[in-house]
């Protein structure tokens, strides 16, 4: 049987919704940074849209990101719940960036748990700090013809999977054929965007099928 590892931030929960909600009240709206916006701009680069670039919010960010509390208010992303229930016997894990801390795994399997099918969640160990986007690859790697598929929204994960030679389906959620041909300039058949659930639900139905 066919197995996927899904992503969380972005993919599943609504996160850079959540992060423009807060800091748009704390250090003010800008006409164009919007949550999807945001999301984007993450997905391409690792940084968050403009107020990465402010010095007091950038630290106020890097607590967020490592805030149960933060990350127990997300909303799942819209469609997210009903396509996962379809395709949940495909589905072996969840598979985050986040930081393996005991209150981090407590809060992200209950906000799991509360919406999706529950399985085991994959998180980053603490002692790495960075190349997170290498560490998850290397985690599908490790199971050589294993996971058949992928999701994720981080481009920077996407290419560390081609670098380490990963040959199943890569699903992106988040961005567009445009985006596609834009940053990937080699033969990427096997990457499939997406840009939000609507279209991702069914493409991974067709795909399981």
């Amino acid at each position: 049987m066919k197995k996927i590892a899904i992503d969380v931030d972005d993919t599943l929960s609504a996160t850079s919704l959540k992060f423009h909600q807060v800091l748009s009240k704390l250090y003010g709206s800008v006409p164009g940074i919007t949550p999807p916006a945001m999301a984007k701009h993450y997905a391409l680069s690792g940084r968050v849209l403009h107020y990465g670039d402010n010095p007091a919010a950038f630290n106020y960010i890097h607590n967020l990101s490592n805030s149960p509390e933060f990350h127990l208010d997300l909303k799942p992303i819209s469609g997210s719940v009903e396509s996962l229930n379809l395709i949940s016997q495909h589905i072996d894990c969840y598979w985050t960036a986040r930081v393996d801390t005991e209150s981090m795994r407590q809060v992200t399997e209950l906000w799991l748990k509360k919406y999706y099918p529950i399985r085991p969640v994959v998180m980053r160990p603490s002692e790495y700090a960075t190349n997170s986007s290498f560490l998850k690859a290397e985690i599908i790697i490790s199971k050589p013809g294993y996971y058949s598929a992928v999701i994720d929204n981080d481009v920077r994960v996407v290419h560390a999977l081609l670098e380490l030679g990963y040959k199943g389906e890569i699903f992106v959620h988040g961005l567009t054929e445009e985006d596609h041909k834009k940053h990937f300039k080699k033969n990427t058949s096997q990457i499939i965007f997406c840009e939000n659930w609507d279209l991702l639900g069914p493409a991974l139905i067709d795909y399981f099928s």
